[in-house]
C-alpha cells in the first residue's frame, strides 16, 4: 500500500481468506488457480506451481516475482530458470532456515535434507533474495552460499495505526504494586512450541514467590490446553489470563507494567515492535535473528537468554522494581519504533524491484 503505485502494478496471488482486502491492483486465489495453500510437499508439486505463476506473471506481464515465506521463496526460485531467465525474482524468507529446519523437520532426515537443497537452491537462482535481518542474511550467506551482493535486508515495518498511537502514547511506570493492583506482564502471540510460553510461565511461577504479579497471555495456538495445564501444574493458574485472540493487542499492551515476548527462533519479531509502540518496557529473549536487532540492552529494552526462567524472572522482578528505568527504556523505544515506518521500507523495495538482475 506505501509502493509508489503510479509506478508499480500489484498482482497479488495469495489466499482470500487472509487477503480480504488486498491492496492490488489484480488478486488471484492460490485454490482458484491450482495452487495448494498447503505449501512445500514434493519437488514434482512446486515445479507445477511455479509455472502456473510463471503463466500468471505472462497474462498479467509482470516484470517482478517476488516470492514471500519460505515456499514462495522456493517458488521464485524454480520461476527464473523455469522462465528461462526471462523473469526476474526475488526470493523473501521470513523466518530463520536453520531453525526452523532442525525444529520442524527433526523427525524425518530426508525431509529436513529436502528442505536444505530446496532453500540452497533459491539462494542460487533467484535474482535477489530479501530477509527482513541482518542475521537472516548472514545465515543465507554462510550456510546456503548466497552471494552477499545478491541479498538485501528491509526489515519489517510497523502498520500506520500502530505508530499513529505510538506518537500520542505517553510512557508511564507506576511506583509499586498492591494486593488489588498486582503488577502486570503481557505477552502477545501465537501459542506453538517455538514461541516458548512454557518458559514464561516458568518464571512467573518463580517471581510470584517475591512479587504480586499477573500474567496475560494474547493470542491462540495449538498449546493452549497443554500450557493452561502448566500454569495448573505450577500452582499459578489463578495468576494468568488466556484472553485468546484480541483484535488490538496494543490496548491490552498500554496496561502492562512490562510486555514479554519469548521465543526460541525470529526472523525479525514485529510483536517487539507493537510492544515499543505501547509505551510499555519490553523484556524479549536473545534469539537467532531478530530480537538482538530490534533491542538494544539497555537502551530500549532488555535481552534475556533463551529458554531461562530463572534470568527471566530475575530480569523481570529487577525491571519492576525500577520505575525510572523502565520509563527511561519505553521513551526510547516510542522513539525507535519510527525507524520502521512502512513508506520508508517500501521506498527501500522499490530500489529492489529496479534494480537490476544478476
Amino acid at each position: 500500500s506505501h509502493l509508489r503505485r503510479e509506478r508499480v502494478r500489484v498482482v497479488l496471488v495469495g489466499m482470500p481468506e487472509v487477503f480480504r482486502d488486498p491492496a492490488a491492483d489484480v488478486f488471484y486465489s492460490l485454490a482458484a488457480n491450482g495452487l495448494d495453500p498447503g505449501g512445500f510437499s514434493t519437488v514434482r508439486q512446486s515445479v507445477v506451481e511455479a509455472r502456473r505463476i510463471i503463466a500468471i506473471s505472462r497474462r498479467e506481464q509482470c516484470q517482478v516475482m517476488l516470492g514471500m515465506l519460505h515456499y514462495g521463496a522456493i517458488i521464485a526460485g524454480l520461476c527464473r530458470p523455469l522462465s528461462w531467465f526471462r523473469l526476474k525474482t526475488i526470493a523473501s524468507p521470513r523466518t530463520p532456515s536453520v531453525a526452523g529446519i532442525r525444529f520442524h523437520a527433526a523427525a524425518s532426515p530426508r525431509v529436513a535434507r529436502l528442505w536444505r537443497t530446496m532453500i540452497w537452491g533459491f539462494c542460487h537462482l533467484a535474482s535477489r533474495v530479501l530477509v527482513a535481518s541482518a542475521g537472516l542474511k548472514q545465515e543465507c550467506v554462510e550456510v546456503f552460499g548466497a552471494k552477499a551482493s545478491r541479498v538485501r535486508v528491509i526489515p519489517n515495518s510497523v502498520d500506520d495505526g500502530v505508530l499513529e498511537l505510538a506518537r500520542h502514547n505517553a510512557p508511564r511506570a507506576r511506583e509499586c504494586a498492591s494486593p488489588e493492583a498486582p503488577w502486570l506482564i503481557v505477552s502477545a502471540g501465537r501459542l506453538a512450541p517455538e514461541k516458548d510460553i512454557d518458559t514464561l510461565i516458568q518464571a512467573l511461577a518463580l517471581l510470584r514467590n517475591r512479587q504480586r504479579v499477573r500474567l496475560e497471555i494474547i493470542g491462540t495456538g495449538p498449546q493452549s490446553s497443554q500450557l493452561a495445564e502448566l500454569a495448573a501444574t505450577l500452582g499459578v493458574a489463578e495468576a494468568v489470563d488466556f484472553t485468546g485472540f484480541t483484535p488490538n493487542p496494543l490496548d491490552r499492551m498500554r496496561q502492562a507494567d512490562v510486555v514479554v515476548h519469548t521465543g526460541l527462533f525470529e526472523g525479525f519479531g514485529n510483536s517487539l515492535l507493537e510492544a515499543m509502540a505501547s509505551g510499555v518496557p519490553l523484556i524479549a529473549t536473545d534469539c537467532d535473528f531478530g530480537p538482538r536487532e530490534i533491542v538494544k540492552e539497555g537502551v530500549n529494552g532488555v535481552l534475556v537468554p533463551v529458554a531461562d526462567p530463572q534470568a527471566l524472572a530475575d530480569a523481570l522482578e529487577s525491571l519492576l522494581l525500577d520505575p525510572k528505568r523502565r520509563l527511561r527504556l519505553a521513551e526510547q523505544g516510542l522513539k525507535d519504533v519510527q525507524n520502521y515506518r512502512a513508506e520508508l521500507m517500501a521506498n527501500r523495495r522499490d530500489r529492489v524491484f529496479e534494480a537490476r538482475a544478476e
